[in-house]
């Protein structure tokens, strides 16, 4: 079942890792090995999780890669459903394909 409005990743990096430990944001970036800027774009939701990240994130926060993914997805979906793009993308008729056995 899809959450409602779904939080960015980003938003869950800094409301429970960042408030609530002792780690900094330049710190957790150079866990990271990523450049302090890259990980600012992701906490401020301006920077999507990519498979890479997410594994990053999965070796220095916990949460396995796919859960990191998963949180993206969620929201990428959350964002495109209440946007304008969502009307157009209903008017896509499927396309029913015939199976071949060979």
């Amino acid at each position: 079942m899809r959450m409602h409005n779904p939080a960015h990743p980003g938003e869950l990096i800094k409301n429970n890792f960042l408030e609530h430990s002792d780690l900094c944001q330049s710190e957790i970036a150079r866990r990271l090995q990523v450049n302090p800027a890259t990980f600012s774009r992701l906490i401020q939701g301006k920077a999507s999780v990519s498979a890479e990240m997410a594994i990053r994130l999965s070796q220095v926060l916990g949460l396995d890669a796919e859960t990191w993914l998963n949180m993206q997805a969620q929201y990428d979906i959350a964002q495109l459903e209440a946007s304008d793009l969502i009307g157009h993308l209903e008017r896509i008729s499927p396309k029913h394909f015939e199976r071949h056995v060979a």
